[in-house]
C-alpha cells in the first residue's frame, strides 16, 4: 500500500488502496475545486455528534467509503473489491459521484454477486448499523 496523508490531493477519484488507508485512518475523501477542475482529497474525518451519527445510520446515509467499508465486513478485500468495480465501470461511476451511496446509489446494482457472496440490501443495512453500533 502506497503512503497516504491527510491533506493529499489527486487529480481523479483516488485509486482503491487510498479508501483503506483513509477506512484504517479516520479520513475521509472530499471532492474539491482547484484551478476550476474537480480533484480529490483526504481529510480528517469529521468527528459527528450522537445526534448526527443516529441521522446517518436511520436514514441510511452512507458515503462511498462506508459502502467499501460494508463489503468488507462481507470479507471481500480491496483488490476483491477494486477487481469487481474495475469490471463494473457503471456502479464505478456511481461510487465515485455519490454522496449518499445507499440510498441513491447502492440499491439500484445490489444484490451483487463477488467472489462468490451474494449481498443483498438488507445484509448491506444490517452490516451498516451493526459497524455503526446499532442493531
Amino acid at each position: 500500500m502506497a503512503d497516504y496523508y491527510i491533506g493529499q490531493i489527486f487529480d481523479s477519484y483516488p485509486p482503491i488502496d487510498a479508501i483503506g488507508w483513509c477506512l484504517k485512518n479516520n479520513a475521509t475523501i472530499n471532492e474539491i475545486k482547484q484551478d476550476n477542475k474537480t480533484k480529490y482529497q483526504i481529510a480528517e474525518q469529521p468527528q459527528e455528534t450522537p445526534e448526527e451519527k443516529q441521522a446517518r445510520i436511520d436514514g441510511l446515509t452512507m458515503t462511498p467509503l462506508d459502502f467499501i467499508g460494508v463489503l468488507q465486513t462481507f470479507g471481500l478485500t480491496l483488490p476483491e473489491i477494486n477487481e469487481f468495480l474495475e469490471s463494473n465501470l457503471n456502479i464505478k461511476m456511481q461510487l465515485t459521484y455519490c454522496n449518499n451511496v445507499f440510498c441513491a446509489v447502492a440499491k439500484s446494482f445490489l444484490p451483487i454477486t463477488v467472489k462468490g457472496i451474494t449481498i443483498t440490501p438488507a445484509m448491506v443495512e444490517q452490516a451498516f448499523k451493526i459497524k455503526n453500533g446499532v442493531a
